[in-house]
């Protein structure tokens, strides 16, 4: 069978798919084929082995164990033959979903969409800090990992030493200079920040990719988060960081729209009960968010423009101490 047609293979002989066809292929870091057979439609994921990121069976088990935490937006992959979650072939990890209608959605114009985009967040957090789900993941050796997925505590264990910094190279001496004072800043009051997200139990299973494009959304509601490759336990108010700036429109960039990254941190830290939250928590990690991946991809440019935004402290269009206007 020509390699073009190795996802008909799989979906034949792992799946029992009879007579599958392909209606078409869209490619996002992985490669997803949207199939057919008799009146099912599915999602094929085709997915490149890699030994740097978090072991591939891991995000079956995390989804397993928020569904079991009653976390309805979280949906079961579809099982091979013989009950398994994914299918090992060569240089590849294949699933499937079941494919379901959703809406197009615009997300910078729909604040309504933002909120319940926060939402959705929370009930994934809440379940994801019981004790016993954390304990049954088990360990990983996080020195294995790239950059992008260790979490908050090794990231910043490896700066300068453990990984390139390769998004550093092109700033101006004024831009380098404010990236270093943030770096320095965030690591002199890091143990306060972390042990304070301890202490609120704001540890535990987390996303780590909470974006628009990672949510089907349908009547104007999130019904279902995929994508949980990325998924591990780390400090959850990075999750909410990331997926705020990320609703803000791409990390804030592009003509961003920081208003909404407020509205999605409002409307979370209400769901949850923080409205309280002190203002230094979310800052720091707002801050860490943007230098994380200013450190790891680069768009200097834009994400230096919003780490200067973010300089002094939280100022009003960041607040998180209110309700969201």
């Amino acid at each position: 069978m020509p390699p073009e047609q190795t996802w008909k293979q799989i979906a034949e002989r792992h799946y029992g798919f009879r007579r599958p066809s392909l209606l078409q292929k869209r490619r996002h870091f992985s490669l997803h084929h949207f199939i057919a057979t008799g009146d099912a439609r599915y999602v094929l994921s085709r997915v490149s082995k890699a030994v740097d990121r978090l072991p591939f069976r891991l995000q079956f088990k995390i989804m397993k164990l928020l569904r079991g935490g009653g976390v309805m937006t979280v949906k079961a992959p579809v099982p091979t033959l013989d009950e398994r979650f994914y299918v090992a072939d060569g240089d590849f990890y294949w699933f499937v979903r079941r494919f379901q209608p959703t809406d197009t959605v615009f997300w910078r114009v729909t604040p309504a969409l933002v909120e319940e985009a926060a939402s959705a967040l929370v009930p994934v957090h809440v379940a994801g800090s019981d004790a016993k789900r954390m304990a049954a993941l088990g360990g990983v050796d996080h020195t294995r990992l790239a950059p992008y997925y260790r979490p908050v505590d090794t990231f910043l264990d490896a700066i300068g030493h453990a990984f390139p910094t390769a998004g550093v190279f092109d700033l101006s001496p004024n831009d380098r200079s404010l990236l270093d004072d943030t770096l320095a800043e965030l690591q002199e009051s890091r143990q306060k920040v972390l042990d304070g997200s301890r202490a609120l139990e704001l540890v535990g299973i987390t996303h780590r990719d909470y974006r628009p494009d990672n949510l089907l959304v349908r009547n104007r509601k999130v019904v279902e988060i995929i994508d949980w490759d990325c998924a591990f336990i780390d400090h959850q108010l990075h999750d909410v960081a990331f997926a705020a700036l990320q609703f803000g429109q791409r990390q804030c960039l592009h003509d961003a729209d920081i208003g909404l990254a407020k509205v999605f941190i409002g409307r979370y830290l209400a769901e949850r009960g923080l409205e309280h939250l002190p203002d230094e928590l979310m800052w720091w990690f707002l801050r860490f968010t943007v230098v994380k991946r200013l450190l790891i991809k680069g768009r200097n440019h834009e994400r230096i423009r919003l780490l200067r935004a973010l300089k002094d402290g939280p100022i009003p269009c960041l607040s998180v101490s209110g309700t969201a206007q």
